[in-house]
C-alpha cells in the first residue's frame, strides 16, 4: 500500500496568484515512520531536539520566518527546507526497497472553472497510472489518498467516490481510478510529519509557478522530472510556458550507474 499525502496552495480567488498547486508524496505503508523519524532528524540537526518538537514544518512560515520560526536565522531556515526536499529525493527505505514518489500539479487560473478539483483529478491520475505501472512489473500495490483537512474535502470525498466508480457517467472524465483501495483520509496537519513535508513541497511548486522563484523547487527537479516518469504536470492557459513540466529538455536522465545528468 501508498500513502499519498497531498496538500494545495493558492486561491483562485486571489487575482495575485496566477496558479493554484495542488501535490503531494506517496509512501509506502512500510517506509512512513521511518521516513518521519529522518524528518524529526533533520530537524533535530538544524534547531535542536526541544524547537523540533515545538515547530511544525509549513511552507510560507518557514521561508519567512512567521509563526514559530521568527527565531531563526534565515540561512538555517533555508538550509533545512534544502535538506527536507532533499530526503524527498534522495531517501530510500531498504526495507521495502521504495523511494519516496513526489507528484505535483500546477494550473493556471484561466485553465479551468474548477481549478482545485481539476488539480486533484490530475493529481489522483498520475498516482493512480503509477500504481498500476508497478502491478504491471509485480508490484500490487492499492493506494490511499490521505489529504488536509480543508475547505474542499467534501467536495474531493466526492470526486473520488465517482471516479473509483467502475460505471462512468456521460459527462464525466473517461479516465477511472482502478488502484485506490479508498475514499480520501483527512488529517489535521499537526499529527503527520509526512503531511508537513507534502505542504512543503506544495509550496516549493507554488512560489516557482507564482513569483519564479525555483530555488527549493530545484532540489526536486530530479523526482519531478526523470525522463519517461514524469510528476510534475503543468495545465496551462494560453501563454507558451517552457518550464520543467513543459519543456521535455528539461527532463533528467539516469546513466548506467545510476546517477542523473540533464
Amino acid at each position: 500500500m501508498y500513502l499519498l499525502y497531498s496538500d494545495e496552495s493558492g486561491n483562485i480567488a486571489n487575482p495575485d496568484d496566477a496558479a493554484v498547486v495542488v501535490g503531494g508524496v506517496a509512501v509506502h505503508e512500510d517506509a512512513v515512520r521511518p521516513l518521519a523519524g529522518e524528518i524529526n532528524g533533520t530537524l533535530t540537526n538544524f534547531i535542536g531536539a526541544t524547537r523540533a518538537k515545538e515547530l511544525e514544518i509549513h511552507g510560507s512560515p518557514l521561508r519567512r520566518g512567521r509563526e514559530g520560526w521568527r527565531d531563526i536565522g534565515a540561512g538555517k531556515r533555508h538550509g533545512l527546507a534544502h535538506a527536507l526536499l532533499r530526503l524527498v529525493d534522495e531517501w530510500e527505505h531498504e526495507g521495502s526497497s521504495s523511494v519516496v514518489q513526489p507528484f505535483v500539479v500546477a494550473i493556471d487560473r484561466n485553465h479551468s472553472q474548477s481549478p482545485m478539483e481539476t488539480a486533484y483529478g490530475e493529481l489522483l491520475f498520475m498516482f493512480d497510472h503509477y500504481l498500476r505501472e508497478g502491478r504491471r512489473k509485480g508490484n500490487p500495490h492499492n493506494g490511499v489518498l490521505v489529504a488536509d483537512r480543508s475547505n474542499y474535502e467534501r467536495a474531493l470525498a466526492a470526486w473520488v467516490e465517482v471516479a473509483r466508480a467502475r460505471y462512468r457517467r456521460p459527462s464525466q472524465d473517461a479516465r477511472r481510478l482502478y488502484a485506490l483501495a479508498e475514499t480520501p483520509f483527512f488529517v489535521d496537519s499537526q499529527t503527520t510529519r509526512l503531511m508537513q513535508v507534502a505542504d512543503l513541497v506544495v509550496h516549493a511548486l507554488f512560489r516557482a509557478y507564482n513569483v519564479g522563484d525555483w530555488r527549493w523547487a530545484e532540489t526536486l527537479r530530479p523526482a519531478l522530472t526523470l525522463a519517461g516518469d514524469r510528476r510534475l504536470l503543468h495545465l496551462t492557459g494560453t501563454d507558451p510556458c517552457s518550464c520543467l513540466a513543459c519543456d521535455p529538455s528539461t527532463a533528467v536522465t539516469v546513466d548506467s550507474a545510476g546517477v542523473g545528468t540533464q
